[in-house]
């Protein structure tokens, strides 16, 4: 979206670094409902959005850099503008070329405007490439829109031969008390 969200608990969403083509960012302060989410971002990130042209065939695209490797890519929308009715506004998301949804509308997957969804998809990146995302509009005059982007590394059986120290902040991360040292990765 159009600025960094800190999230507390929920982490820190950086603005929209990697977006290589698009037409614009916007907020509102409406509150968003994320009631029907599981792990939803904070809600300063529902409340902004990346925004394409409503041409059809145009869109808005990230090139996200990451290792060679798998990933589950969760992608978070709630849509922006008080529509009465489903069909309003439909893209394709696209993830390193392949369509993994076509005609996808916010508004009919939610059940309502201004309440969040998440669709969550595994991806490969493979070549150097990273993970190139693109959301093609489809429905003249309203653009394809989108909220937040999550990329989550997986790794197959975890990584138990990592250990970590665990820490929590309780002032937003101005100091950190260690609570466990040396924990095994599940």
């Amino acid at each position: 979206g159009s600025s960094p969200v800190a999230g507390g608990v929920l982490g820190n969403w950086s603005r929209n670094s990697y977006q290589t083509q698009g037409t614009s960012q916007s907020s509102h302060a409406d509150p968003v409902d994320v009631s029907a989410v599981a792990n939803p971002a904070p809600q300063g990130v529902y409340q902004s959005y990346s925004l394409a042209n409503g041409t059809v065939g145009q869109g808005i695209s990230w090139a996200v850099p990451v290792e060679d490797g798998n990933y589950t890519v969760r992608l978070h929308f709630a849509e922006d503008y008080i529509w009465s009715t489903p069909g309003q506004r439909k893209f394709d998301i696209q993830l390193n070329g392949a369509t993994v949804q076509a005609d996808f509308d916010i508004r009919a997957e939610a059940g309502a405007s201004r309440k969040a969804i998440i669709k969550e998809y595994n991806v490969s990146a493979a070549g150097g490439q990273g993970i190139n995302l693109d959301l093609i509009t489809r429905s003249s005059g309203w653009g394809a829109e989108i909220s937040g982007i999550e990329v989550l590394r997986v790794v197959a059986g975890g990584d138990a031969a990592s250990k970590v120290n665990l820490q929590a902040s309780l002032d937003n991360g101005l100091s950190w008390s260690t609570i466990a040292t040396g924990l095994s990765m599940d």
